[in-house]
């Protein structure tokens, strides 16, 4: 069996307006980020059995990094953030591997992972420490099913 390993700092998430074809920003300076997937389940245990009923998936993108004040006009920090959600603004988002080389083989953009759909920005959180950098914490919540692979 062939196993294709890949690293965290190989996977960028990126975002823009819901609709559009605009250029995509990267979310920078990140440090980790996730994606929750979850299915509500109904229980219902009857003379016959117990049987279940699987709602749709919910699902959300967070993470969290530092807050970068002046980044690239391909990237989006902590600040830009603070408009999507205030303006509850629609994006959409793309989790996928950057392209890479890993021996002899080459994988493009998205080839190995690709993870897409469309959110709102709900909940952030942005610190500012004595003695530390300013962090930022982000969460995306989706809508509807997620596209999980090349478009």
């Amino acid at each position: 069996m062939a196993v294709t390993e890949l690293q965290g700092n190989r996977v960028g998430v990126y975002i823009r307006n819901y609709g559009t074809t605009n250029a995509f920003k990267r979310i920078i300076c990140e440090e980790t980020c996730t994606i929750d997937l979850n299915n509500d389940v109904t229980t219902t245990k009857t003379k016959c059995g117990t049987f279940k009923g699987v709602d749709v998936v919910d699902w959300k993108v967070s993470g969290n990094g530092v807050a970068n004040f002046n980044p690239a006009g391909t990237e989006i920090s902590a600040d830009a953030l603070q408009s999507l959600q205030v303006a509850r603004t629609k994006q959409e988002v793309v989790v996928q591997n950057e392209s890479f080389t890993e021996g002899v083989t080459t994988y493009d953009v998205g080839e190995v992972f690709r993870f897409q759909g469309a959110a709102y920005l709900t909940a952030q959180q942005i610190t500012f420490p004595t003695n530390d950098i300013v962090k930022f914490t982000y969460n995306l919540e989706g809508i509807d099913d997620p596209t999980l692979t090349e478009s």
